[in-house]
């Protein structure tokens, strides 16, 4: 079949031309707009024989609906002349004036031909307008959606996970299908252990990564559902299979990485971070959780080191400065300490956890008002947040020894 039949209908392939055959055309002209795919290139319905073109392409379900009904396979479910699919077309408060049809002179059959010629030239202008119209717009929306999706990566990394839900929110708003905004927004909502919101973003995540043709996303994101769920063996699982579909994506080293620290292999862990880390070098969450790791086996200059590596390449990257401050403390370096949980409370106000462990770092200096300022701030923020009921309490004993 050569290309021009696939803007060609069945009855005018087979020499029974309608109306309705020119709209075909016209409107598989749209469908090709719309998607960037040639008609060749669609499935068909085996069962209706209509082609399967919705998937590929985001238009508005009113637009949609028109282009479809003009490639219908029957003639007799499309609009039956030109004029009739653009009015289907034109909003109701626009009007568009049609030239008037050749003088009465020529003959019936030619007025009417070339009365259709018009028609259908005014319909497909209005289309190829239309999907222009809609390209620009959609252009500026994604654009302003991968605006937010940058954002809310930023908030992530100063651990202002609510202030990462709220703006991942905004990026779906604008882009319902936007997978890689449920994706991190799941990990906001992890961070604020709402594992239910995180395993619900990741599903839809999962479903339009698949759709999208992107089977690696989609696998590693199966296996971020298994890490919520505790099951970290079959999170290591569905991370496999997503490197064997793409072995150069860091980020799925970096969680099956933390999936092996879950499981206390710690050598494995940090195999996955070297690797992680050879393909990208300036992977700053990598760093940072092979510190996690050195730390853990007792090599704490290590860990400082993959710390400042951390942060860095990302000066707002809040929980390395409080994870280096934790290993200070650990080494007697109270002031040292002092200073990093400080300056990650100043990345993210709203770091309860940071003012937590200040609090314990002020009462080993003796400074036992400025411990209790740090518990109390700790528990106003928990109040605010959810997940923390436990954390709340731990402060709230502290604060009430601290008085006595």
């Amino acid at each position: 079949m050569s290309q021009s039949d696939d803007y060609t209908p069945g009855e005018q392939a087979g020499g029974k031309p309608k109306f309705a055959s020119d709209i075909y055309a016209v409107g598989m002209i749209g469908i090709q707009a719309v998607t960037g795919l040639v008609p060749g290139q669609f499935q068909e319905d085996s069962n209706t024989g209509e082609i399967i073109w919705r998937n590929y392409a985001q238009v508005s379900d009113e637009f949609a609906e028109v282009l479809t009904k003009m490639v219908r396979d029957h003639f007799s479910q499309r609009y039956k002349n030109a004029t009739e699919a653009l009015q289907a077309l034109i909003p109701p408060d626009k009007t568009i004036v049609i030239p008037p049809p050749p003088p009465k002179k020529f003959p019936t059959k030619i007025m009417l031909g070339l009365g259709m010629a018009v028609a259908i030239s005014f319909a497909g202008g209005y289309i190829v307008n239309q999907v222009l119209s809609y390209q620009a717009a959609l252009t500026a929306t994604t654009k302003k959606a991968e605006e937010f999706l940058k954002q809310g990566n930023d908030k992530l990394d100063k651990r202002d996970s609510q202030g990462a839900i709220n703006t991942l929110t905004e990026a779906i708003r604008l882009d319902p299908k936007f997978a890689e905004a449920y994706s991190r927004r799941g990990v906001a909502y992890s961070n604020i252990e709402n594992n239910q919101k995180a395993i619900d973003d990741l599903q839809k995540s999962v479903k339009l990564f698949a759709t999208q043709g992107n089977n690696s996303a989609s696998k590693h994101d199966q296996g971020r559902i298994r890490d919520y769920l505790k099951d970290y063996q079959g999170a290591i699982a569905l991370y496999n299979e997503s490197i064997n579909l793409d072995p150069h994506d860091a980020r799925t080293y970096q969680n099956r990485g933390i999936a092996h620290y879950s499981l206390g292999d710690k050598q494995a862990a940090i195999a996955d971070f070297n690797q992680a880390i050879k393909i990208n070098p300036n992977f700053a969450i990598a760093y940072h959780q092979r510190g996690n790791s050195r730390s853990d086996l007792g090599d704490k200059q290590a860990a400082i080191a993959d710390f400042n590596q951390a942060i860095k390449i990302n000066p707002n990257f809040a929980i390395a400065y409080k994870n280096r401050g934790y290993i200070h403390y650990e080494l007697g370096d109270k002031q040292a300490a002092i200073a990093d949980y400080t300056q990650a409370i100043k990345i993210n106000p709203k770091y309860s956890k940071a003012y937590h462990v200040l609090g314990y770092i002020h009462y080993d200096l003796g400074d036992k008002q400025a411990a209790i300022a740090d518990f109390q701030q700790a528990v106003k923020l928990y109040q605010q947040q959810k997940g923390n009921e436990e954390l709340l309490k731990i402060a709230q004993d502290r604060i009430r020894e601290l008085q006595k």
